[in-house]
């Protein structure tokens, strides 16, 4: 799927939930990591029937081929947190990055939420990948925009794009890893199927939905 090597940074560096303590924390990669089995173990016998039969219509997919492929784009959700805008929002662990030669550059920090960062790199990196259409595409970053309750305007997806110009190069080729490393975990490209999305509204509505039961549920504190 991925046609370039990304810089080979420790991915359980940077952070993606923290705790009281701020030398304990998740890492991000571990987050996308949790809510990506999370969605396998719903997809499967373990999940509602009746929900798989209505993802896998929405989305023109067989319900029982479901499990070999979405996880990897449930897993995505989250892939903006691997950006300066996100891990400078805990102060500890910017400087604990920046201790380590990560650059922050001069922005300060407003580039959007993590969800609108996911959203636009995923949109300049998909000519790279082998991943469905430009339908497909909209399902899926509609999921990421939306999965914190929230839906952005035009504007907000048009203003974060243009900010996000000034992020230092390194992000970029961290959330390529990312990806890379999701692919490794869930074999995205040898399982995506050819799907036939009739109704984009529907898709985006239940992959949307699932993706923040995935994310609540990998979410929890054991």
């Amino acid at each position: 799927m991925t046609t370039e090597a990304a810089t080979d940074w420790d991915l359980r560096l940077f952070w993606g939930k923290t705790t009281e303590l701020p030398e304990r924390f998740h890492p991000a990669i571990y987050h996308l990591y949790d809510v990506g089995h999370v969605a396998r173990s719903l997809l499967g016998r373990r999940g509602s029937a009746r929900f798989t039969r209505t993802l896998g219509a929405a989305l023109g997919s067989d319900a029982a081929m479901l499990q070999d492929w979405l996880p990897f784009w449930v897993a995505l959700h989250d892939i903006g947190k691997l950006s300066g805008a996100f891990q400078r929002k805990a102060p500890e662990h910017m400087t604990r990055l920046a201790d380590l030669g990560v650059p922050f550059g001069t922005d300060p920090g407003k580039l959007g939420h993590h969800t609108l960062v996911g959203s636009i790199w995923l949109k300049g990196f998909w000519p790279r990948m082998a991943a469905g259409d430009a339908r497909w595409q909209k399902v899926v970053r509609t999921a990421i925009e939306g999965h914190h309750g929230r839906f952005p305007a035009a504007g907000e997806l048009n203003g974060a794009s243009q900010r996000l110009l000034s992020e230092p190069a390194i992000w970029q080729q961290l959330r390529l890893q990312g990806l890379q490393a999701l692919e490794t975990a869930f074999g995205m490209a040898s399982r995506m199927p050819a799907l036939t999305i009739e109704n984009l509204t529907a898709g985006a509505a239940l992959l949307t939905g699932f993706t923040v039961l995935c994310d609540w549920i990998g979410s929890d504190a054991i």
